[in-house]
């Protein structure tokens, strides 16, 4: 057991002291990539449309339900409707500002760290998707 276990470790050191090239990994940047840019694109049409669209469906169907509860005149189901209407415009508020607190933090994350030009490409493209520089791989910059 322990001679083969020798071996097998004297093996593979040989083998990897030998073959060098096996090992040589090639840089890949995501960031300057123009196939994984153009999804993030697509990503933050998605947010955008998404962070528009469930707000106002949220408070329409509040308004709805409130509306059902006001016409019905019950008591119990008009305060019911009003904490559920509060509830989906709290919901709503937090969806349309979660995009705001995502780039927030990371553009902190970039300003702590040395991130910025690794991956500053890749979250203008997601939380400004209309800007055609943001999505576009810096010149030189990629794959070697």
């Amino acid at each position: 057991m322990k001679k083969s276990f020798f071996i097998t470790i004297l093996l593979l050191g040989t083998f990897f002291m030998l073959m060098p090239s096996a090992l040589a990994v090639e840089a890949f940047d995501p960031c300057q990539e123009e196939n994984v840019l153009k999804v993030l694109r697509v990503v933050g049409y998605i947010l955008y449309v998404a962070k528009i669209l469930i707000p106002l469906i949220l408070i329409v169907m509040g308004s709805i339900d409130f509306a059902k509860a006001v016409i019905s005149s019950d008591d119990k189901a008009l305060k019911e409707a009003a904490g559920t209407l509060v509830r989906r415009f709290i919901a709503a508020v937090i969806i349309f500002l979660l995009p705001t607190i995502l780039n927030m933090l990371l553009d902190l994350i970039d300003n702590i760290a040395d991130i910025q030009e690794d991956y500053g490409n890749c979250t203008e493209c997601i939380f400004n998707p209309n800007d055609d520089n943001s999505c576009k791989p810096d010149a030189g910059a990629g794959r070697n």
